[in-house]
Formats: structure tokens, C-alpha cells, sequence
């Protein structure tokens, strides 16, 4: 075949005059003279492809030939159906209408599917400036074969940015190696200026959304009447969406694959491919070289993973690389952002292709759960004492937790024949904040179930807080000092990375309060009141200089004048309750403590640590236990809890002021931004094995 026929890659694109007109439209006459070593095609199959056209109101083009001009014109025309040897087209949009039809001969029809054309030498039976009748030759011939296939598009806009200079156009059509945008005239100082030779940025948007951003060189721009048309290829095979990470969640190929459909951001196409690999940030696509669709930089929406014909997920994603191998090209999707409790199926395909008693979900065994909760001595008496007066609403506030997939919570277990043998799990405490508030584990046929349990927890928070949708810029828990393993996996880490601001640990007081009703008066002079502004901002401060850790990040008490939050929402939606609201106890306009007041569903966390009163003391000094006190039996009374929890900051206030403190408890809070390097700390210390 003639060289300048079978073009490859991004180099077989050439420009017509007009939009409307095929991109190869001045090759013709080179395609002619392909047919010696063209595919044959019968009229059997002809006329089937011809009907398939017709079936989805596609167009074949007719190329027309001016006596006078001696000018090759094709034009669209939509095949009517065709059921013997020969065929009726009409014109596109009576294109013909005000031509002398006279002026042109017929020279022969043809069919671009984007990657080659169908060359048909008809006979024409009769033209007008309606349509024309085509008699159907015994062979036609598929030629000019490209390595990849290219598209039409419609509605995307384009936007070229070089340098500080922008120009807006429309995307014409693509294939995984080009693209060609079209730009008005108008933009003529961006034309004047565009530099060919230095590397542009394109975005692509379709519906208001970007679905592809790169760097992309020019292969070449022409122009037409109206219009600057010019072809763009990426500059790389891969983009760098995420930072670089020493430890990867484990990439798994998983039997049988699952598949993923997409309607195709750039040609509408509705597309199904297979799941090479996967993992819970990612996964890989194989596609036969030549038939892709798939180009990096490119962002797909509402892209759906289907598993076993049954289970469906839906994400974001974008394509992050293209590699060929072996007359395939693999292409990476990374996951940008997908719903919670989608994110937990996901995960949990993936835990147990590794370890079948592994689950990630949102459902749990409650029976199953209670009993590996008393035999593990997760709830030992004391505790039980404390809870018992609420056992009923404890049990209905699990059964919401823990019988539906949800976006507030998620629990992992490892469980054998309905017996679960490890469990921890975590909520949604704070708008952008995840708490660990359960962790039980008993050993099985010498297993470590509660490491399991733990190190997919970690894996499965390594991968979700990238996802908007998580609300994960915060990971924090709660743990008794004296515990010697939590010190050493969550303490000790605060302390290795010997930053606050990163990962910090503060020490509280824990105290069950009996609220007195009708509480008293607070003594002259002192109020309490809903905080400022001002208020919150004087306990950033005292915060900052008594810790400097990320207790005032995970509130986000500034600027909190509603009740009515995210995650609040989030919650009703299960039927739970979750808000948190701030109180100022101040001596003559001065404030001498904060109180957080914490409500959530009874039992959310067994000790009520997000369902009490935190207290931040500000001064020391000058805040009597007894004014204290009142002021807690008030903000009981007036959220309804007469017996409450109270966490007290700084710890010391309570052994000043001889108040018995029955536990302490360490408030851990880490920046979720340093995730690899904890993980990295518990591989080290425990022997996770993490690294893969």
C-alpha cells in the first residue's frame, strides 16, 4: 500500500477545508489505487453494514467529481434500507439543494469506521438534489488500514492554553494516539501567537466536566474558511496522579475478572472491557492494539465495576498510563473518587480474594459480635455495669450501624463457620475526621486475628482518604495510657515523628458526671454561653501553646454556626444523630474554659467518648470545680443527659483541684497526609509485612 495510505499512529490524521468534511478527504485518488491490496468485501456483507448504518442513522460519504473545477467534493448521505442490489441515500440536510447537480459526476461512495475505509465503485442509477441510487458492486474494498481507530465526537469543548495565552474551540475526533480541535478564526491574536513547537495544555470537557487534561505537542494545524484545525498528541505515555508511595496497596487479578463499562467521555460510546489487575487505588485494562479508546489524562465519570454479574460499583476515574505488551496495550486507571460504602465492596472482593475469613463491610453479625465482645473481655464487667441501664438502645444503635452499608462507619472482621474471631471498626466522628472505636480480637487455630484485622484497616484507610467522597483528612482514636500495645502503636508513633502537627497525642481526663436537675445558678458574673469567633480563636491559642497537636484541626469549631453539618446529615440518613456544638464558661467576659458539648446515638463507642462533654480548661487557676460543675448540670440539662461523660483537658485540672479521676485517656489524632509513614513505622516495629 502506498506509503501516504497507511499512515500510523497520530501521523494519519490530515485536515480537510471543511469541518463537515472527512479528514483524508484529498487522498482519494491514492486510495484508488490501493485496491490491489485492499480486503475484499462481498455484497453480502456490504449490504449488512450498510443496514447496520442505517440501523444507527450513521452517514457513508458520496465523492462527487466538478466537471469544471475538476474538484473532488465528498458529502454525507444516510443510506435508506437495502435489502437487494441496490441502495437509495439521501442528502445530508438537503445539502444539495442549491447546487447544479448537473455540474458534478459521480465517482464512487465509501464508509470511514474511523480506523479503515470501505471503498464502494458503484453505479449510479440515477442523482438529483434529493438523494441517489446506487447499483451495488459484487466487491468493494476496505483500505487505508490505520493502527489505531479514530472517532467522531460532538459537544466537547476544547480549551488550548500556551504560555499565558487561551483559545476555546470544539473537539472534532480521536484515537488513543491524536486528537484534532478546531478554533475559530476570531481567536486571532492566539493564532498569530501559538507556538507549534512548545508544548501546549488541552483540556477537554464534556457536561461541564473536564474529561481530559495533558501536555500535548502539535503534530500539525491547517486552516479553513472559517476555522484553525489542529492535530495534538500527549507528550507522555503516563501521568503522575498521586505522589509516589514506597508501600502499595497489593495489586491482585482476581478469577473471575471483573469488567467495567463506561459511556466513553469523548465519543459517547457506551464501552466494556475486562479487569486485568486491581487494587483498592486502581486497576488495569488490556485492549487489542489498533482498537483502543482509552488515552492518559483522560478522566471518566460514572464508570461502573461489575463483579460476578451481581455487584456493581461506581467511581471516578482517570487513565494514568498506556503501556503495550505483546499486540496488547494495558491501560492503568487510577480511582478518583467513588462513595464509601461502594469503596468498602470493593475492598472487600479484594480481602478475600487474599484470605477468604477476611470482610470489609458495613454488615455485620450482631449475635456473632456480642459474643466475640464479652469472651475477648473487650467488655468486661465494670463496663457492662455502665452500659446495662441502655442495653436496648446500645443494641438498636448497632443494628443501624451495622446492618447496611453506610458512608459514616465501616468495620473489618475475621470470622470462620458465623464466629467472629477479630473486629475493629471506625465512624465518622467529625466532618473530616475517622475514629477507631472499636478493636476485639481472640486468637484461632494460633492466628493473630487481631493483626489481621488491623493491618486491613490500615490498607483499607491508605487507599480511601484520597476519595473526596471519604472525608478522611484526619485518622484519630482513643486509648488508655497504661495500655502498653495501643502506646506502642499509636503513642509511638507520635513520638517517633516528634511533630504535633502531623501526629499528636493529648492526655484527658475521663470522668462519669451525674448532672444535677434543675441545675443551679451559676455564681454573679460568670456565663456561659454558645462561642464566639473571638472565643474559639483565644482557645486555638491556648491549644497551640499548651499541645500544639490536631485537636482544633479535627473540631473545626471556627466559623461553626450551625449544628447542621455534613456528617450530621450523613447520619440522619441512617436514622442516627451526630453534631457537636461549643459552650464558653467565662468570669467577667473572660473565658476560662470551653465545653464541647458531643452527642451521638447511645453506644456508638462504649465508653460515650463521642456522646459527652469535652472540656478544655483555659485557666487553671481561676476555674473553681464547683462553677464548673454547675456549668456541666446546665448544658446536661439542656441537651437532655443527666448522666454524662466528661473528657477534661489539661489532665492536671482534676489532681489540682483533688477530684477523683476514675481513667485518663489519650486522644490520638494524626494528619492522614503522613499515612505511608505510620505504616512504614508499623512494618518496622511489628513485621506487618506491608511492603509488597
Amino acid at each position: 500500500m502506498d506509503a501516504k495510505i497507511n499512515q500510523q499512529d497520530a501521523n494519519a490524521y490530515s485536515t480537510p477545508k471543511e469541518t463537515s468534511s472527512p479528514p483524508w478527504w484529498f487522498q482519494y485518488e491514492e486510495l484508488t489505487r490501493a485496491i490491489e491490496s485492499a480486503h475484499e468485501i462481498k455484497i453480502k456483507n456490504l449490504i449488512n453494514a450498510l443496514n447496520h448504518l442505517h440501523f444507527k442513522n450513521g452517514h457513508l460519504y458520496i465523492l462527487l467529481h466538478h466537471h469544471k473545477y475538476k474538484e473532488d467534493i465528498p458529502v454525507k448521505a444516510y443510506p435508506h434500507i437495502c435489502t437487494k442490489t441496490e441502495i437509495t441515500c439521501s442528502w445530508q440536510n438537503d445539502a444539495m439543494v442549491n447546487l447544479n447537480i448537473e455540474a458534478y459526476q459521480f465517482k464512487h461512495a465509501f464508509i470511514e469506521d474511523g480506523q479503515s475505509i470501505i471503498l464502494i465503485p458503484a453505479i449510479l442509477q440515477k442523482m438529483d438534489n434529493e438523494s441517489c441510487r446506487l447499483q451495488l458492486p459484487e466487491i468493494s474494498y476496505a483500505v487505508g488500514r490505520r493502527r489505531f481507530a479514530r472517532f467522531a465526537c460532538q459537544d466537547i469543548t476544547s480549551e488550548l492554553l500556551q504560555s499565558g495565552l487561551i483559545a476555546r474551540g470544539e473537539l472534532l475526533d480521536f484515537s488513543p494516539a491524536a486528537f484534532r480541535i478546531s478554533i475559530h478564526k476570531d481567536a486571532s491574536n492566539f493564532i498569530q501567537w501559538f507556538n507549534p513547537d512548545v508544548v501546549a495544555t488541552i483540556h477537554l470537557i464534556h457536561r461541564q466536566n473536564i474529561v481530559f487534561s495533558g501536555a500535548c505537542r502539535c503534530i500539525r494545524q491547517q486552516k479553513t474558511a472559517s476555522h484553525v484545525e489542529f492535530v495534538f498528541a500527549p507528550s507522555v505515555n503516563a501521568i503522575s496522579r498521586f505522589k509516589a508511595r514506597e508501600i502499595r496497596s497489593p495489586r491482585l487479578q482476581i478469577t473471575p475478572p471483573p469488567t467495567v463499562a463506561f459511556e466513553h467521555p469523548l465519543c459517547n460510546k457506551i464501552i466494556q472491557r475486562e479487569i486485568f489487575d486491581t487494587s483498592a487505588g486502581g486497576f488495569s485494562v488490556m485492549e487489542k492494539a489498533g482498537e483502543g479508546v482509552l488515552m492518559p489524562g483522560m478522566i471518566i465519570h460514572n464508570l461502573t465495576i461489575m463483579y460476578a454479574g451481581l455487584l456493581e460499583i461506581t467511581c471516578n476515574v482517570q487513565i494514568i498510563y498506556a503501556k503495550e505488551e505483546q499486540q496488547q496495550v494495558r491501560s492503568g486507571m487510577a480511582i478518583l473518587d467513588m462513595e464509601p460504602a461502594d469503596y468498602s465492596r470493593l475492598t472487600q472482593i479484594l480481602a478475600q480474594s487474599v484470605d477468604p475469613l477476611l470482610c470489609i463491610t458495613g454488615k455485620v453479625d450482631l449475635d456473632a459480635l456480642w459474643e466475640l465482645f464479652f469472651e475477648s473481655g473487650f467488655i468486661y464487667p465494670k463496663k457492662f455495669e455502665l452500659l446495662e441501664p441502655y442495653r436496648k438502645d446500645f443494641i438498636k444503635t448497632h443494628q443501624k450501624l451495622y446492618r447496611q452499608d453506610s458512608d459514616v462507619s465501616v468495620c473489618v472482621t475475621y470470622q470462620k463457620s458465623g464466629r467472629i474471631y477479630g473486629h475493629i471498626s471506625m465512624l465518622r466522628a467529625y466532618e473530616k475526621t475517622w475514629l477507631v472505636h472499636h478493636y476485639a480480637a481472640q486468637a484461632m487455630d494460633n492466628k493473630h486475628t487481631g493483626l489481621k484485622v488491623l493491618k486491613s484497616l490500615l490498607f483499607y484507610i491508605y487507599d480511601i482518604y484520597r476519595l473526596p467522597s471519604a472525608n478522611m483528612d484526619y485518622f484519630m482514636a482513643y486509648f488508655r495510657p497504661e495500655t502498653k500495645i495501643m502506646d506502642r502503636f499509636l503513642a509511638g508513633f507520635a513520638r517517633s515523628i516528634a511533630n504535633p502537627k502531623l501526629c499528636s497525642s493529648d492526655l484527658f481526663s475521663y470522668i462519669p458526671f451525674h448532672a444535677q436537675f434543675p441545675a443551679a445558678q451559676l455564681p454573679e458574673r460568670w456565663e456561659l454561653n454558645a462561642s464566639s469567633d473571638a472565643d474559639i480563636w483565644e482557645l486555638e491559642q491556648f491549644y497551640n501553646n499548651a499541645s500544639g497537636g490536631l485537636l482544633m484541626d479535627v473540631l473545626q469549631l471556627r466559623n461553626k454556626t450551625s449544628t447542621d453539618t455534613s456528617v450530621g446529615k450523613a447520619y440522619q440518613r441512617f436514622d442516627l444523630k451526630r453534631k457537636w456544638v461549643a459552650y464558653t464558661l467565662s468570669y467577667k467576659r473572660n473565658a476560662r474554659a470551653v465545653l464541647i458539648a458531643d452527642q451521638s446515638d447511645i453506644g456508638a463507642n462504649l465508653s460515650e467518648l463521642i456522646n459527652g462533654i469535652k472540656i478544655m480548661v483555659m485557666d487553671n487557676d481561676e476555674l473553681p470545680w464547683d462553677v464548673l460543675s454547675t456549668a456541666v448540670s446546665q448544658l446536661a440539662q439542656a441537651h437532655y443527659l443527666q448522666n454524662v461523660t466528661l473528657l477534661v483537658y489539661p489532665s492536671a485540672y482534676m489532681e489540682d483541684k483533688n477530684i477523683p479521676v476514675g481513667k485518663r485517656y489519650c486522644l490520638w489524632a494524626m494528619d492522614i497526609q503522613c499515612g505511608e509513614e505510620f505504616l512504614k513505622y508499623m512494618d518496622t516495629h511489628f513485621r506487618f509485612g506491608l511492603k509488597q
